[in-house]
């Protein structure tokens, strides 16, 4: 997957999402963010375990590279 985002808007989703991420997590993964191509949107999802969050976020520019997995955490 290729994107090209813009980074306040990048930055706008990430501070939201964040809201939801436990630093003391007991499963070191709910630390990351969860991004995802659907369609042509990444999803952004956070979680605690309990709570999840996910918001979209529109970039300029996406190109999926080939037909597999279109999704990352970070």
């Amino acid at each position: 997957m290729k994107i090209t985002i813009n980074s306040t808007d990048l930055s706008r989703t990430l501070a939201a999402v964040s809201r939801c991420i436990s630093n003391k997590s007991v499963l070191p993964i709910l630390e990351c963010f969860h991004i995802a191509g659907v369609g042509e949107e990444l999803h952004i999802t956070g979680s605690d375990n309990e709570n999840w969050l996910t918001l979209p976020v529109r970039p300029t520019d996406i190109t999926y590279l080939d037909e597999g997995d279109r999704s990352f955490c970070i």
